[in-house]
């Protein structure tokens, strides 16, 4: 890859000190990385997924949950312990 094609993280404005961040068994993290953890923050926090599709600039929340907000196994069991107390309420009046 060329510094010309703008992808070279390893030289240039963007230059990342690759081999330190390795050293200490780190993986890189773009800073578009950072924008996917908001939006999951966002969204493990309850906050409505218009207002997490406003803040990243989305008009169509759905292209927000599907790319940028990302399940996480904590909230898929909570979602699996809510969903089982409802069942088990509805079973046993």
């Amino acid at each position: 890859m060329t510094p010309s094609s703008g992808n070279d993280t390893t030289s240039g404005p963007r230059k990342w000190p690759v081999g330190q961040v390795e050293s200490v068994g780190l993986d890189r993290i773009r800073l578009h990385d950072a924008r996917h953890t908001c939006g999951t923050m966002m969204h493990m926090q309850a906050v409505p997924i218009v207002v997490v599709a406003a803040w990243l600039g989305h008009s169509d929340p759905a292209f927000t949950m599907r790319t940028y907000v990302h399940s996480q196994n904590e909230a898929l069991t909570t979602t699996a312990a809510s969903v089982q107390r409802v069942v088990t309420i509805r079973d046993n009046p």
